[in-house]
């Protein structure tokens, strides 16, 4: 029985974890009001879409990340925390959990952001087109809060074209798929 009790808890965890990972990450980190975290509002097709005004979303989010994610701000080279960060597991929109790449995709791109080959899958993330200085930029922000996360690259290498989803940190969060020892 006690093993049932135990299974249960597990799968109970395992589940919360899958659905809400910003929530588990605040309750271990004790900040469970921590900006960032906002509440879905609309549905579209499968995906939940968040929509607030930009006035809730001021309130929502921190000043830095507010900057990055709704003004399409990019935070300074080499400065953020999964710039040279390497564990297993899984990258979320820090804004509204939504699960956005793996580490099994990432790379060291030594450009100063968080590099990625891919996202975890085709509807996860939205690509857009920015005019900056007469430069031709694809933005990409969460399919489901539509915040601004990096920018997509066309990389060249040995004459082949590689994708690079450069990312800012602040715009991520990390939950670690290794068991606990």
């Amino acid at each position: 029985m006690e093993i049932i009790k135990v299974i249960f808890a597990l799968a109970v965890l395992t589940l919360v974890c899958i659905v809400a990972p910003q929530f588990v990450d605040a309750i271990f980190n004790g900040d469970i009001n921590k900006p960032g975290m906002v509440d879905s509002k609309l549905v579209k097709g499968q995906q939940t879409v968040v929509a607030l005004t930009p006035g809730e979303w001021r309130k929502a989010l921190s000043p830095e990340l507010y900057k990055v994610a709704r003004s399409a701000g990019t935070e300074a080279p080499f400065s953020g925390k999964y710039n040279d960060f390497f564990e297993q597991g899984l990258y979320y929109c820090y804004v509204c959990g939504n699960e956005l790449f793996s580490s099994a995709d990432k790379f060291t791109s030594k450009t100063g952001w968080p590099s990625f080959k891919q996202p975890i899958n085709d509807i996860c993330t939205n690509r857009y087109e920015v005019d900056v200085s007469l430069i031709k930029r694809v933005g990409v922000q969460c399919s489901r809060c539509t915040s601004h996360i990096g920018y997509l690259y066309t990389d060249v290498v040995n004459e082949t074209d590689i994708l690079r989803y450069s990312i800012n940190s602040i715009s991520l969060r990390f939950i670690s798929s290794k068991i606990p020892e």
